[in-house]
């Protein structure tokens, strides 16, 4: 067996090394590192070097930027509301004025009457009307006699009787020759305005036609010239915007005879009274 040394420089040998014998303070130092048991291999150093230390001027940084991502969103949202709240009552105030100074526009209305003239004027009479000047200058050129008339029919109501003692009256939209009865088909009236009616309708020249032979019928009145009459001193009813006479067709005076307009004549079948 191999004797120990007592040596205490054998024991302070490590890794080959081996402090000086004047160097106490090394000494003293190395001895406090204990001795490893015989026969046991020297431990390797590891090769991996260490971590280095974390700096704590870095964590601060992080810090700051992330109160100043929470900072920003805030003031951003209290600045929008700050500037909406100044506006507002500036917009409030316009409100009032715009509505002082724009005055109230009121907008036209048609009356019923309105309404009513506007669809009663579509009538079969569609020709302008003519002057009563005009219509006594065709009447003198043709050579037949413009007896004084009457400007329009004085108001009054009663039956019309023609030739033959018979009565005028409204079949349907036709006037017709009927045999005198008190009946309502049989009254007629002349409010004053040149217009002779009957059950609400007006004596009419159909489509206001000037030729011999237009026939006359009951239209609703729209006071067109059409519908004008007047009452001449030889008991004719003259429509001065065609320039003929009121008579019977084919100047009969059976029950059931129509009118149509003619020119003047004076004959019987264009005489007429009103009872």
């Amino acid at each position: 067996m191999t004797e120990s040394h007592n040596d205490p420089h054998d024991r302070l040998r490590v890794g080959g090394w081996l402090p000086s014998r004047n160097d106490s303070t090394a000494t003293q130092q190395i001895a406090a590192v204990p001795a490893e048991p015989p026969g046991s291999a020297p431990a390797s150093t590891p090769s991996t070097p260490a971590a280095p230390p974390l700096e704590p001027v870095h964590v601060e940084r992080q810090r700051r930027g992330r109160w100043w991502f929470m900072v920003v969103p805030v003031a951003v949202v209290v600045l929008v509301v700050a500037v909406a709240l100044q506006f507002r009552p500036d917009d409030a105030e316009i409100g009032p004025d715009l509505a002082q100074q724009s005055p109230r526009v009121a907008l036209p209305v048609m009356s019923a009457s309105a309404r009513t003239n506007d669809e009663t004027s579509a009538s079969p009479s569609t020709k302008p009307s003519a002057s009563s000047t005009r219509a006594s200058a065709s009447a003198s050129a043709r050579g037949v006699p413009t007896p004084t008339a009457s400007a329009t029919p004085a108001a009054h109501r009663g039956a019309v009787v023609g030739i033959g003692g018979r009565c005028l009256a409204a079949d349907r939209d036709r006037p017709e020759l009927a045999v005198c009865a008190d009946r309502d088909s049989q009254r007629w009236s002349a409010p004053g305005d040149g217009t002779l009616r009957v059950a609400n309708r007006c004596l009419d020249v159909f489509a206001s036609g000037e030729a011999n032979g237009t026939p006359v019928i009951l239209y609703q009145c729209n006071r067109t010239d059409a519908q004008q009459w007047q009452i001449r001193g030889d008991g004719t009813w003259r429509n001065p915007q065609s320039n003929k006479c009121l008579g019977t067709v084919g100047g009969r005076s059976d029950p059931g005879t129509r009118l149509a307009v003619f020119d003047c004549a004076g004959a019987a079948s264009q005489k007429w009274t009103m009872n």
